[in-house]
């Protein structure tokens, strides 16, 4: 993929942020289960529902299971069930249904852009965009144009 001078040099700057970021974490929680794929309940009773990204629903009360909603969940577990994370807040704290709203990483790896970045999520921001939002963006693009995940399968 060919990107110009200032595309390059602004993922390289959120890269830089991000990194910085996950350098200031401290505090490590216990995923203690995957409820779908872009939501997990905390070994201390929270759940958390990643940032600016949104999955297909498989577990919404009233909605159908969607296209690529268990690929997405199974991806989800396999990133952080069972295993410890360290989560970064933006701007906003909590959603209308008390979870908390985060931007999630497991070793270092930042989870919300590895779904996107695959194909198992949208970059979304329901109107209230988080430090990392643009970063999520780009991300999305790659995904679409290489038809990956949810791209691929569900058009």
């Amino acid at each position: 993929m060919n990107f110009n001078r200032p595309i390059a040099f602004m993922i390289l700057i959120i890269l830089i942020l991000i990194l910085i970021s996950c350098s200031q974490s401290t505090n490590a929680i216990l995923v203690q289960r995957v409820v779908d794929g872009d939501t997990i309940l905390l070994s201390n009773g929270e759940r958390v529902r990643y940032l600016d990204i949104d999955t297909p629903e498989t577990v919404h009360p009233n909605k159908p299971i969607e296209c690529f909603g268990p690929q997405a969940h199974q991806r989800n577990k396999e990133l952080v069930e069972n295993k410890y994370i360290t989560l970064k807040q933006s701007n906003t704290d909590k959603d209308i249904y008390g979870r908390l709203l985060r931007y999630v990483y497991v070793e270092g790896v930042f989870v919300n852009a590895v779904l996107v970045s695959e194909g198992y999520a949208f970059a979304e921001d329901y109107n209230n965009p988080g430090h990392l939002y643009d970063y999520l963006e780009i991300l999305e693009q790659e995904a679409i144009e290489n038809n990956l995940g949810l791209w691929k399968q569900c058009k």
